[in-house]
């Protein structure tokens, strides 16, 4: 296992099962009403709020990053 394949075991780790919400964007007011949420579920796989949409994935770490694929989401017009 070289170093790289250990750094992405432990970000693994420590993304399993966490939720977060964004609570700031530079330059820009957030609605209050709503929320815009991450969660990362048992194997990486992503879904969340983007405000009024939803939308899901499967995350993949690379190089102590994290790319998301397969992404699909709501188209609700709000």
């Amino acid at each position: 296992m070289n170093s790289n394949q250990k750094d992405n075991s432990s970000t693994k780790m420590q993304l399993k099962n966490t939720k977060w919400e964004l609570t700031s964007l530079p330059g820009n007011m957030l609605p209050t009403a709503v929320k815009a949420t991450l969660n990362f579920g048992d194997s990486l796989k992503v879904n969340g709020k983007s405000f009024c949409n939803s939308y899901g994935g499967q995350a993949e770490l690379m190089n102590g990053k994290f790319e998301l694929k397969n992404v699909f989401s709501t188209k609700m017009y709000c």
